[in-house]
């Protein structure tokens, strides 16, 4: 998943942190994705806030990569 908002005025409006979170949520109950994975450069503070907000956790770093991890846990597919 790429999150980018191209025009300015409608960047800090929560329109990532919500198109990120519909899309975890789909992938959870439409195919029982349970693990997400992502990597932003370190440079990326909006990119790594999003991340965070969204309750990303850092597993490792690769030189300016950084990859996070969300696992939802205690989750059944009905």
């Amino acid at each position: 998943m790429v999150i980018a908002i191209g025009v300015s005025q409608y960047r800090g409006k929560g329109i990532g942190f919500e198109a990120s979170r519909k899309m975890m949520e789909y992938g959870l109950k439409e195919f029982g994705i349970n693990l997400f994975h992502a990597e932003t450069n370190e440079y990326n503070m909006a990119s790594r806030r999003l991340l965070e907000k969204l309750g990303y956790k850092e597993i490792g770093r690769e030189g300016q990569l950084i990859q996070y991890e969300y696992k939802v846990e205690n989750y059944k597919k009905v």
